[in-house]
């Protein structure tokens, strides 16, 4: 890692190289405009994914599929890039948005989403139950909610101090591709120094075949 601070425009710059299994090179930008804001992108060039895809070899009894990697010869692009601001009674509010270029293609999406509907029918109905248990197993391995697709919105409200006690947040998570979302409700009450109690919720909104609202296996 090499950083470079350009203190005439506030501006922090740094460059990032990753070794091991997935080999790239990236470039971040941080520029703080004044004392509430600040805006930042994040950029990384990548040579193959960790990232698995289904394949439908055939159909029968039950269907045969193939789990096999990504191309590792291929460089994928991975973005961030927004801000955060902060208002004068604490609040802050983060907005991002996120590309993730070894995300599933529509093509992927559907093959994936098939694999796992097909297999928890199965599973539901008692039909080839060795078979079925062993594909949902490899798909909770597949399945990384928040990266399975490539194009995302991020954004997140927050004050850690409402009413002096209370830290509250409210996140929302859309998945740009299907339109399909994720609200995550938030409170931490302050009982005093060592105790807080918390509460929170993750609300999955979408289609059936979509990332947020397909079937749960």
């Amino acid at each position: 890692k090499a950083s470079y601070l350009v203190e005439s425009i506030n501006t922090d710059m740094s460059l990032h190289y990753f070794n091991g299994d997935v080999p790239g090179i990236g470039f971040n930008l941080y520029h703080t405009a004044n004392d509430n804001l600040v805006l930042y992108t994040e950029t990384a060039f990548r040579k193959g994914s960790n990232k698995k895809i289904v394949r439908l070899i055939s159909e029968g009894s039950p269907n045969s599929y193939s789990i096999e990697d990504m191309d590792d010869s291929e460089i994928f692009a991975h973005v961030a890039t927004g801000g955060h601001y902060t208002f004068k009674n604490g609040t802050n509010i983060i907005c991002e948005y996120i590309y993730n270029g070894d995300g599933y293609n529509q093509k992927n999406w559907d093959e994936f989403e098939r694999f796992v509907t097909y297999n928890n029918d199965q599973f539901k109905q008692g039909f080839f139950l060795d078979s079925v248990t062993g594909n949902l197993s490899q798909a909770n391995q597949i399945v990384t909610f928040r990266q399975m697709r490539k194009n995302y919105f991020f954004t997140r409200i927050s004050n850690p101090s409402i009413f002096n006690k209370i830290d509250g947040a409210l996140v929302l998570f859309v998945n740009l591709d299907d339109n399909s979302f994720l609200v995550n409700p938030s409170l931490d009450y302050k009982i005093n120094q060592d105790s807080t109690v918390g509460l929170s919720s993750d609300i999955f909104v979408g289609g059936k075949t979509k990332e947020f609202g397909m079937t749960h296996w």
